[in-house]
């Protein structure tokens, strides 16, 4: 059954959200508990079923590092993705790059601190060879 013309721009964010989503290789509840909303209202997001909010809107594209443009499919979607540093100099990520942030991110505090005390170990002592 084809969608009506005014379920498409639902219809393309669900698909939009469900490609960046596993773009980061995070589950639905991973999502939904970063926006702080039930699973299922997230996977209705998905689905084109619910329009998010504008808030909701707003914290899907901070966490997905895309603009609101892109979530709703007014620009293209990049392959790298852009974050800047605190001297707001741009990076951009490669996706095996992103992917270890994702999986960083979801370790707990104690094992964060630990990989991050021996990357720093191991980065000191390979930049005094």
């Amino acid at each position: 059954m084809k969608p009506h013309k005014e379920e498409l721009p639902m219809v393309l964010l669900g698909a939009r959200l469900r490609a960046l989503r596993l773009r980061r290789g995070v589950s639905q509840q991973e999502v939904a508990r970063q926006l702080q909303v039930d699973r299922t209202t997230y996977t209705k997001y998905e689905n084109g079923r619910v329009c998010p909010d504008h808030q909701a809107l707003v914290r899907l594209a901070e966490y997905h590092g895309v603009t609101l443009d892109c979530l709703l499919g007014r620009e293209e979607m990049a392959d790298e993705a852009a974050v800047s540093d605190a001297d707001d100099y741009k990076w951009t990520l490669s996706l095996p790059e992103r992917q270890l942030v994702q999986m960083f991110r979801q370790l707990p505090e104690e094992l964060k601190t630990a990989m991050v005390k021996e990357m720093e170990k191991s980065y000191l002592q390979n930049k005094q060879s």
